[in-house]
């Protein structure tokens, strides 16, 4: 939590999806060519940031609870485990 607050300053200030795009969570469309139709990435951002919400998305779905179910749900729709 104190990662989030300290290296996020603007996270009153702004909207869902600029602050995602702080975080570098935003997926971002690569629609260059015929091979990369489709692809989205997440890239740039705070590394820090998104390293801290990383792990605790993990041991979220990990542990019990809906988002557990959920990341369940996707695994087995066929989304990649990461």
């Amino acid at each position: 939590m104190s990662i989030i607050l300290t290296k996020l300053p603007e996270l009153g200030t702004l909207d869902r999806r600029s602050v995602a795009a702080l975080c570098g969570v935003a997926p971002y469309n690569r629609d260059s060519g015929t091979s990369l139709h489709g692809v989205r990435k997440t890239t740039g951002g705070r590394v820090a940031v998104r390293n801290a919400l990383y792990l605790v998305a993990m041991n979220c779905a990990r542990s019990d609870g809906w988002l557990k179910d959920f990341y369940k749900r996707l695994v087995l729709n066929g989304k990649p485990r990461k």
